[in-house]
């Protein structure tokens, strides 16, 4: 089973389950997708987001930054610190 957003031709926008991608096709050529609040014809997909499988959280990997990061902070902290001590209006 497939679940599309379709809008009609008047805005009206709702949700429909098909078998297959290939029977949301097949009923839209033949003109049985309609819209359920005007029952206009003119029906097509509208624009959604894809549905992404979850992963377990035992697979879900947490980066931890840059392999230099305590470096660039540090390059970072005694920059700041020499131009806010040398510079004007900082």
């Amino acid at each position: 089973m497939i679940t599309y957003s379709l809008a009609c031709n008047n805005q009206h926008k709702f949700d429909a389950w098909f078998r297959s991608a290939e029977a949301y096709d097949e009923q839209h050529a033949k003109g049985i997708v309609t819209c359920p609040v005007c029952g206009s014809l003119k029906v097509d997909k509208a624009l959604m987001a894809p549905a992404l499988a979850r992963m377990s959280a035992d697979r879900i990997s947490v980066s931890t930054g840059h392999p230099m990061q305590s470096e660039i902070r540090e390059f970072l902290r005694a920059m700041r610190k020499k131009v806010t001590s040398e510079a004007d209006y900082v």
